[in-house]
């Protein structure tokens, strides 16, 4: 099973992002860019990869036992950017705000008790965002020159209230993404229960 662990965006943050993309990209030559379907927008946690079915009750205890007395707590949106950079994009992203680095803190708790449980280490640093775009090739200057003139629109904070283990299937049209398990974090002082 292809798994990884997600926070899932609110559908209306989906469609007022989408919407902003598609009338700020009007005017922007997209020859090579392939968009991420508006209902797939999510910050990825951690991607797993290929995950053997008989591990997957042991990634959910786990995962329980991680997120464990984490708190929720909302991020804000900040820029633009791109992977693994400007000059050589390949994926174009949207930023979240984690300065007081509850993000970065719910992710290692996340990767240490995979690493304990023996599910792998993380191949790259966390690094807070959406992808919004992947690029079949590097695009021109003048089109990168166009997308960095944008500027992050305010849109409303992604509260971060539960973790979700989501699994991709792959299918000639795109992945499709299904719901494992939801994992509701601490809020209000009161653990909620699924």
């Amino acid at each position: 099973m292809r798994l990884f662990i997600a926070v899932d965006c609110p559908q209306e943050l989906k469609s007022s992002l989408s919407q902003f993309l598609k009338n700020s990209f009007q005017t922007i030559p997209q020859k090579g860019m392939k968009w991420v379907r508006a209902e797939h927008l999510h910050l990825t946690l951690r991607f797993l990869g290929e995950v053997e079915e008989s591990r997957v009750q042991l990634l959910e205890e786990t995962l329980t036992d991680s997120l464990g007395g984490v708190q929720s707590f909302s991020s804000k949106f900040t820029t633009f950017g791109f992977f693994p950079s400007s000059n050589r994009a390949r994926v174009f992203w949207i930023g979240l705000d984690d300065s007081k680095e509850k993000l970065a803190h719910l992710a290692k708790k996340i990767e240490d008790g995979l690493i304990a449980n023996n599910f792998g280490k993380r191949d790259k640093e966390f690094s807070a965002h959406l992808t919004l775009a992947r690029f079949s090739f590097p695009p021109s200057s003048m089109v990168l020159q166009q997308i960095e003139k944008i500027k992050s629109p305010c849109f409303a904070d992604l509260r971060i209230s539960q973790v979700l283990l989501m699994q991709s299937v792959l299918q000639p049209e795109g992945p499709h993404y299904v719901v494992l398990k939801k994992f509701l974090l601490v809020h209000a002082n009161k653990e909620l229960s699924v």
